[in-house]
């Protein structure tokens, strides 16, 4: 089931991600051209990167019951409206001295993506896709996303720490709350 999901998440990368999304997957594959790896291989190492969504695309297409090219598309356009990749990038640099802050910051980061499959559910299942389907989930609490994204893109423009990833991961997690 995954297989033939991360197959579709692939097949609609190309329609699916936001500019800079795939600016940044095309900028990694000139390189690995350049580098002397062959075209067709060099796009899919560089898909791989966006591709580390694709489970988590799958898993809001199974609990929405909406098409993975749909879900795919507002699940980036999503991450790209929140701008959660320049919040999880410098996680992963983040040096933990103990087994506590390991786990304090990988929860933070799971956090941040429950909260981000949550919120694509919600946003695919507003009837739009991709900027649409953000625009028509924001709407209705503008005041609460425009306030949580300011936070979080504060957060995100700063060294990166667990704690403020753990606040990152609570302001995001609020906008879904049950």
């Amino acid at each position: 089931h995954y297989g033939e999901g991360i197959a579709a998440v692939a097949a609609a990368l190309d329609a699916a991600l936001e500019v800079p999304q795939r600016a940044a997957r095309d900028a990694r594959a000139a390189e690995l051209e350049r580098a002397g790896v062959p075209a067709d291989l060099a796009r899919r190492i560089a898909d791989l990167g966006p591709l580390a969504a694709a489970p988590d695309i799958v898993l809001v297409a199974d609990r929405t019951g909406r098409p993975i090219p749909e879900v795919t598309a507002t699940y980036f356009a999503a991450g790209a409206f929140f701008g959660l990749d320049r919040l999880r990038a410098p996680a992963h640099a983040i040096q933990t001295e103990d087994y506590f802050d390991r786990l304090a910051l990988d929860r933070a980061l799971d956090s941040i993506a429950e909260a981000e499959r949550r919120i694509a559910a919600e946003m695919v299942m507003t009837g739009g896709t991709g900027a649409a389907a953000v625009e028509a989930w924001v709407a209705p609490r503008a005041s609460d996303v425009q306030r949580i994204r300011a936070a979080v893109d504060e957060i995100a423009r700063s060294a990166p720490t667990i704690s403020k990833l753990t606040v990152a991961a609570s302001l995001i997690g609020d906008l879904v709350k049950p």
